[in-house]
């Protein structure tokens, strides 16, 4: 204290007037005010010295950063990384619709991965520009002449700093006339890799003709387009093949296009192929049997028409709609139709020995039979993993589907109006029964259609059915045979009623607490999802 307070004011002195409310002498109020000017002096010193040492050591801190000792080689990869998380999934989950406000920017936008890395520092900047991968990817939306104009040097630079690597691009609202924009692009299309191409008309498709240059580095195709095709303008007829000299192309996706094959695409060659837009069976069909070596296989089918003949040779096959459809590589079929006609004619027709999962979601009406399932499934015995279906009544006559499918192990029924009691008890496992239907199913899902005014399903049946499959009740030899279900999930929708609402609850309450303690009773792992919406 004393190094802070005049040697005229003794230290005890000090301690009195702290102790006591003594005033101080009028010599002493002056000490006392000379000396707290000086300390506040030494105060205000600290504060700014404390200050500057703190920014030092913020210096300090970030000289010494982890961020700053990775060598190149590392860095580059985690700049490769972002820009993978960025832009990958982009390229196939792309559907043009007008009103959507797509998460991410174009290539007028700073915000992107490379601009951004490349502005950080010197090194990195260095770094960035040193890596043509990060430049690849190209996302274009055209529609503004002026704010075209303005991007064209960003593209041009992108294009240059990509040097010669596979491009992924995005284009949209691809315009139908000659446009400086896709001059500038189309002297690149032999490095093309990955192409999204989105645009209210199909005769937009004329860009390609303004080249020869072949796609042969090409992969991934997805094109969309917005217009009706009967109020679309005409492609003319000289204008066919664009890819057909992309031998690497592997992935389709085609929305909107009435007749594809003006686009030349090697079907043969695709391991994966989405369609929807279609208009003619003819068409469809035509490119359907070309498939012979696809993988994966997605299927839009929305009110197509009755063929009417056509002049075009491109589009006639001879008894096309008798003869079949053999995919001996198609593992996936997943399949969307509003009626439950056009998959019944498709099914028909298809053979496909290897499908592994087969969907057919929600549709306008679910199936009313399963004349043309059982059709398919005896002509092809596929070793069926995975079956989701819209199915309205689950009968008897579903019980035959199954058994043509004992390799089943996933069964998601959609749209369900009721279930018999006499498919609960196919699927009920006794020790009577030599046979049980899809004896290796773990996974069951079951989804009622909406506002059902009763109780759809006979619980105690089904409570039946989840405990005898959950396999503590198996011997060792029903257990080689049978597995036990691992999953449950049963949606009841939106239930109606008045007067019994009350009742039917309980019931449902009373159904999903006896599963819950059964498991834990058991130490069962069945992961049960039990949900309705009053």
């Amino acid at each position: 204290m004393d190094t802070l307070l005049d040697s005229a004011i003794a230290p005890s002195r000090f301690e009195d007037l702290l102790k006591s409310n003594d005033p101080p002498l009028d010599s002493e109020v002056a000490i006392l005010i000379a000396q707290l000017g000086a300390t506040l002096s030494r105060l205000a010193n600290s504060r700014r010295e404390r200050s500057d040492l703190e920014g030092m050591i913020v210096q300090y801190k970030l000289i010494l950063t982890p961020m700053r000792r990775v060598p190149n080689d590392v860095l580059a990869e985690i700049f490769s990384v972002v820009n993978r998380i960025e832009y990958e999934d982009q390229y196939e989950s792309y559907h043009w619709e007008a009103t959507y406000n797509y998460p991410f920017n174009d290539i007028a936008s700073f915000q992107q991965a490379p601009w951004t890395l490349s502005h950080v520092c010197g090194r990195w900047r260095s770094l960035s520009l040193s890596l043509p991968l990060l430049w690849s990817h190209i996302h274009f939306r055209f529609g503004d002449y002026s704010s075209e104009i303005r991007r064209a040097p960003h593209l041009l630079l992108q294009l240059e700093r990509s040097r010669d690597v596979s491009l992924d691009l995005i284009l949209e609202q691809v315009p139908s006339d000659e446009h400086g924009i896709l001059a500038m692009l189309l002297v690149h299309a032999p490095r093309w890799r990955h192409l999204t191409f989105s645009a209210e008309a199909l005769d937009t498709l004329m860009m390609f003709s303004l080249t020869p240059m072949p796609f042969r580095s090409l992969q991934f195709l997805n094109i969309s387009c917005d217009t009706e095709p009967e109020i679309a303008p005409a492609i003319p007829r000289y204008f066919k093949g664009p890819f057909s000299s992309a031998d690497a192309l592997r992935q389709v996706k085609l929305s909107g296009m009435a007749n594809p094959h003006i686009l030349g695409i090697p079907w043969s060659q695709l391991d994966s192929l989405f369609l929807d837009g279609m208009s003619s069976w003819r068409n469809t069909f035509a490119v359907l049997r070309r498939l012979a070596r696809a993988v994966e296989v997605t299927l839009v089918l929305s009110f197509i028409e009755e063929d009417v003949d056509e002049e075009d040779g491109d589009d006639k096959e001879e008894d096309g709609d008798r003869t079949s459809i053999l995919w001996p590589h198609v593992q996936t079929l997943k399949l969307q139709c509003f009626v439950p006609d056009d998959a019944a004619r498709l099914l028909g027709l298809l053979d496909a020995p290897s499908m592994q999962i087969f969907i057919m979601p929600t549709m306008l009406v679910p199936f009313p039979d399963y004349s043309s399932c059982i059709l398919f499934i005896r002509r092809s015995f596929p070793p069926l993993q995975q079956l989701t279906i819209s199915v309205q009544n689950i009968d008897s006559g579903f019980s035959n589907v199954l058994r043509h499918i004992p390799s089943l192990l996933e069964l998601h029924l959609q749209q369900i109006a009721s279930i018999t009691d006499d498919f609960l008890h196919s699927l009920v496992y006794s020790q009577n029964q030599s046979l049980v239907l899809v004896p290796d199913l773990t996974t069951l899902e079951l989804d009622w259609q909406p506002w059902e005014d009763f109780l759809p399903l006979n619980l105690v049946l089904m409570t039946e059915v989840i405990e005898s499959r959950s396999g503590i009740f198996m011997d060792e030899q029903a257990s080689s045979r049978i597995r036990p279900l691992q999953k449950v999930q049963i949606d009841f929708g939106y239930l109606m009623g008045d007067e019994e609402d009350a009742m039917r609850d309980m019931k449902l309450e009373m159904f999903k607490s006896s599963l819950v303690s059964f498991c834990t009773l058991h130490h069962l792992n069945i992961e049960l999802d039990l949900s309705w919406h009053p």
